[in-house]
């Protein structure tokens, strides 16, 4: 397989760290797809920068990595992270993790957002019944009521029973 074949993204820098993540994000999707070898994606990535992400890599190169040649992965990637997608950000994704709540949102609309959330929390919901619970726990009170008496710790399992409960609140109400 080759990397270019699998149509990677370019990333221009910018003040968007959620497209920084996802840029590195679909990149490891296609370095594992490929199995390419750690000491070739830094390479790879790099060629994928233009703008002021081209400008960022050159001035990496001319200090942090100005003696590391082959750049590895890690370190570019943490690199990257620490330019574009900065610790601030993932605290704040964090705290938005912790005290979400379903709110206005649809069952579904709270599920994705959890689900992204999640991923800025991983010690969080590395255990599957914390995961399922914390779930629960920021659903509405009106669903939470019918998902609480099925003691469900599967949070596949909640999420559809947590659909059905919206669903059949919303037919109560017609």
């Amino acid at each position: 397989m080759h990397f270019r074949k699998e149509k990677p993204p370019q990333f221009a820098g910018g003040p968007d760290p959620l497209a920084a993540e996802e840029w590195i994000d679909r990149l490891e999707i296609i370095f594992e797809f490929i199995e390419c070898p750690d000491n070739k994606k830094t390479g790879f990535a790099s060629n994928m920068l233009t703008g002021e992400g081209r400008k960022w890599w050159k001035s990496q190169l001319n200090t942090d990595f100005k003696s590391l040649q082959p750049v590895p992965w890690e370190r570019f990637r943490d690199n990257f992270f620490q330019q574009y997608f900065p610790p601030a950000i993932k605290e704040k994704k964090l705290r938005d993790f912790i005290h979400l709540k379903q709110g206005s949102m649809s069952v579904m609309e709270y599920e994705a957002t959890f689900t992204a959330l999640s991923d800025y929390a991983r010690h969080l919901v590395a255990d599957p019944r914390e995961n399922a619970k914390r779930f629960e726990d920021g659903l509405r009170k009106d669903i939470q009521k019918q998902t609480n008496v099925m003691r469900i710790y599967d949070y596949a399992e909640l999420y559809q029973r947590a659909l059905i409960a919206e669903q059949n609140i919303n037919e109560d109400r017609e």
